[in-house]
C-alpha cells in the first residue's frame, strides 16, 4: 500500500467515525474528547519523535521557515492541543438544538 492509499483509507475511516460520533450523546462526545486529550498527553514523546521526522522531511523539501514553525510540535504545543480538546469537551453540545428560528413572510418556519 502506498502513502496515497494509506491516507485515503484513513480519511474514509475518519469520515465514518465522524458520522458515528455525530449521532452520539453529548456525554459520549465529552468522554471521547477527554480521552483524546489524555491520549495526546500520554503519547507526547512518540508524537514529538514522529514530528521531528516530518519537520526534517519538510526542510528537505524546502518549506519556508514559517511553514516549518507551524508544523513543529513541542511539549508546549502538545499541551495546548490537549487543553483545547478539554475546553471543547466543556462546551454545551449544540447538536439537535434549534436556534434563531424565525417565521418567514410566507408563514413558514
Amino acid at each position: 500500500m502506498d502513502l496515497r492509499e494509506y491516507v485515503a483509507g484513513k480519511a474514509l475511516e475518519a469520515r465514518a467515525g465522524a458520522r458515528q460520533l455525530g449521532k452520539a450523546s453529548g456525554q459520549v462526545k465529552k468522554r471521547v474528547l477527554v480521552a483524546m486529550a489524555a491520549a495526546i498527553r500520554g503519547n507526547s514523546a512518540a508524537i514529538i519523535s514522529e514530528n521531528t521526522r516530518d519537520v526534517a522531511a519538510a526542510r528537505q523539501k524546502g518549506l519556508s521557515e514559517a511553514m516549518i514553525d507551524r508544523l513543529t510540535l513541542n511539549d508546549k504545543r502538545i499541551e495546548e492541543i490537549a487543553v483545547g480538546l478539554f475546553e471543547v469537551s466543556e462546551l454545551k453540545d449544540p447538536v439537535g438544538e434549534v436556534s434563531n428560528l424565525q417565521r418567514r413572510p410566507n408563514d413558514m418556519m
